[in-house]
């Protein structure tokens, strides 16, 4: 009798149970490929490569663009400009004059970063690379100080770079482009003063404008005659 109820009751306790990890199995599914869209879809970064260098006036002009996903270049001054507050990451390259100074700077805004020198008989290589913490309207570009560089009269070959990559979207939390970015943004209109210098509290390094430095200007005379 009670062999009978079991044996009743048997087979819809096993396709109930077929049912159940069928389910599981198809909610797991489901989560990894939610999971993976979201990663795919969420952060597209920002980024860029530009190279066939020359100057003009003391920034250099980038003719030719590798890469450019969702970036804002201007060519002719050779400078990115951060519409997408975060972490970015930026390389470049240049190749110096035969017994001649080259002295080379990658700047935030008219801000100074990092400078690199060369100077020999020969013609030399210089390159640099630093993580940036962007604002909203920072431009980000190479500016000579010093000397001049040498490019290759050769279609397939370059010898001047500039990339750029974004980490992520944080927007700015202290770090020196934070900083950076929101001073000298505040002083790109006509009251540009000595104001505008920042001191990196944990590095206490104190960055100072260039204020012979005219990116702002000249970015907005290009951008005007493109208009």
């Amino acid at each position: 009798m009670w062999t009978c109820h079991f044996k009743e009751l048997k087979q819809p306790m096993e396709s109930l149970t077929i049912f159940l990890d069928y389910l599981v199995k198809l909610i797991k599914t489901c989560f990894v490929l939610t999971f993976k869209i979201q990663i795919s879809t969420a952060f597209d970064p920002i980024s860029f490569t530009a190279i066939k260098g020359s100057r003009y006036d003391n920034y250099i002009s980038l003719s030719t663009m590798v890469v450019n996903n969702r970036a804002t270049f201007n060519n002719l001054y050779g400078a990115f400009k951060c519409t997408v507050p975060g972490i970015y990451f930026f390389s470049f390259t240049a190749l110096g004059q035969p017994n001649k100074e080259l002295r080379l700077s990658l700047r935030v805004s008219k801000f100074p970063v990092i400078t690199v020198y060369s100077n020999g008989p020969a013609s030399n290589t210089v390159s640099g690379s630093t993580l940036l913490h962007l604002s909203e309207g920072d431009l980000v570009y190479l500016f000579i100080e010093k000397g001049d560089i040498t490019e290759s009269n050769q279609l397939d070959h370059a010898y001047t770079s500039f990339s750029g990559y974004q980490l992520s979207d944080k927007a700015p939390t202290g770090f020196l482009s934070g900083i950076v970015g929101r001073q000298s943004m505040a002083s790109a209109s006509d009251d540009r003063t000595e104001s505008s210098e920042s001191t990196d509290v944990n590095s206490k390094v104190q960055f100072k404008p260039d204020h012979k430095d005219h990116i702002f200007e000249l970015m907005e005379a290009s951008d005007d005659s493109d208009d």
